[in-house]
């Protein structure tokens, strides 16, 4: 088994260049090679997120008090452990709710995500 130790992953900058993301894992290279990604970022201000066409995100709070993301205007409050599910290409804005915090990301290319589940299951 690898350990990987989070104070060893190296910070990659978001797309929009406005945040820093942490590799946990992938199966492909950055920036866009690759079906699905596992990642941490840290969020310390009021932020926009990146776009990322095809994509389906879910987003956790894994450490701070939370935050409410803006999703094509409609807000969502984001509490520690809760999962918000979005599309990539929705327009995306996070506003702390009381200091930092810390997400857990999984972003998945959708196409390419169902097209192995129908060559794996045979459908």
């Amino acid at each position: 088994m690898i350990v990987q130790r989070a104070i060893e992953r190296i910070g990659v900058p978001w797309r929009n260049g406005l945040g820093v993301q942490y590799e946990i894992i992938c199966d492909g290279s950055l920036p866009d090679d690759w079906t699905w990604r596992l990642s941490t970022a840290d969020i310390t201000q009021d932020v926009p997120f990146s776009s990322f066409l095809g994509v389906t995100r879910e987003f956790c709070v894994a450490d701070g008090n939370g935050v409410v993301l803006n999703i094509n205007g409609v807000d969502h409050r984001c509490e520690p452990g809760s999962i918000t599910k979005f599309r990539g290409d929705n327009v995306v804005a996070a506003a702390l709710t009381d200091g930092p915090m810390q997400a857990l990301n999984l972003m998945l290319r959708c196409a390419q995500v169902i097209g192995y589940a129908l060559l794996i299951f045979g459908v």
